[in-house]
């Protein structure tokens, strides 16, 4: 994967002339507080090591990403964009039908994200998004909320965003942020996860994301 800067980050150069512009509609503060909370994941577990993403939803240490990153974890470690990397304590709680996890590390003073509203996401709003898509450490991507109440058979019919930002293996548990600064999802799935990938075979707009009424932080 190729990457270029647009907006003072890095972006894979495979995006749209779209999602690169949208790039630009963000704040440097919004986009340097999503940097600053935003994690990168490595989760040992008997079957190999295994790597993601999550971002802080408080100063008091926890930490928001999906069920499957610290599924059958037997040790994970976090590491922020300063540098800093910590042992992660404990998962303080999971949800598989939601694809939702909070892990727990020691007490910040941390950068964190905040949830929006449910009722205030749209179809068209513009997203920022930042994760570690195959190992390489924060790569920002963009797009827009395509379909807000689409019905996900392979989950348990929950109720998902569909997202045209593209995902990629490494971005599991990143944050999906408006032109606010708020949270309006969570990375879920998108079509490196299902028989695309064996055709080699590239699909905009099929990337979905765990709305924000899912998301509950203890």
């Amino acid at each position: 994967m190729d990457y270029e800067i647009v907006g003072g980050f890095a972006v894979p150069t495979s995006l749209t002339t779209e999602q690169k512009a949208i790039a630009t509609h963000f704040s440097d503060k919004i986009k340097e507080n999503v940097k600053a909370s935003t994690v990168f994941i490595t989760t040992k577990t008997g079957m190999g090591t295994f790597l993601g993403t999550g971002f802080a939803v408080n100063t008091n240490g926890y930490i928001l990403t999906n069920h499957h990153v610290v599924e059958d974890a037997l040790k994970m470690e976090v590491e922020f964009a300063d540098g800093r990397k910590l042992p992660v304590d404990y998962v303080l709680a999971a949800s598989e039908v939601n694809d939702v996890a909070v892990i727990k590390v020691k007490p910040g003073p941390y950068a964190h994200l905040a949830p929006g509203k449910p009722e205030n996401i749209h179809v068209d709003d513009e997203v920022f998004v930042l994760g570690h898509p195959q190992g390489v450490k924060f790569v920002s991507f963009c797009g827009k909320i395509l379909d807000k109440g689409f019905f996900n058979s392979r989950f348990r019919k929950r109720k998902e965003l569909r997202i045209s930002a593209d995902l990629y293996h490494g971005t599991s548990g990143s944050a999906y942020v408006n032109t606010n600064g708020l949270v309006v999802g969570v990375n879920a799935w998108g079509k490196d996860d299902t028989d695309f990938v064996a055709k080699k075979v590239r699909c905009q707009g099929m990337n979905y994301v765990v709305g924000v009424e899912k998301i509950k932080v203890p």
